[in-house]
């Protein structure tokens, strides 16, 4: 089964730049780094849940042993909804584990937005989803 790792809290921010905190112009700027984290309903354990029971491990990969850590990178837009997936570092052997988990987070439920300044604010991710094989 695969399981989701939670190393670092299970999220942690993406390191897309470094100055101003902020990236992009117009309605696609998000932050960096927060006064506060965007989070899952039910926050990270049910993030965790919410992965490990949408996830479907490709029976091949699981009869040829294959297992690894996808980071998907996304943003928590400023109404919580999960936008730009894009991977960040796959399995090179198993493309198939990065198009799961890019499924798995499209069905993604809204998120309580991440906040500046007491305002809402779109945030970038990194999730790290790792495939093992129990």
């Amino acid at each position: 089964l695969p399981t989701l790792n939670s190393t670092g809290g299970g999220t942690s921010i993406v390191p897309v730049t470094s100055g101003t905190g902020t990236m992009g112009t117009g309605a696609s700027d998000f932050i960096l780094i927060p006064e506060v984290l965007p989070e899952f309903p039910g926050g990270e354990e049910a993030l965790i849940r919410f992965v490990q029971k949408n996830i479907i491990f490709p029976s091949d990969l699981i009869k040829n042993e294959i297992s690894g850590t996808v980071y998907v990178g996304f943003i928590v837009d400023k109404s919580g909804h999960v936008s730009n997936i894009k991977i960040l570092k796959g399995i090179d052997n198993a493309p198939e584990l990065s198009l799961e988990a890019i499924r798995v987070l499209e069905k993604s439920p809204l998120w309580k937005p991440g906040l500046q300044g007491g305002k809402p604010v779109a945030v970038a991710y990194t999730l790290p989803v790792t495939f093992t094989i129990k």
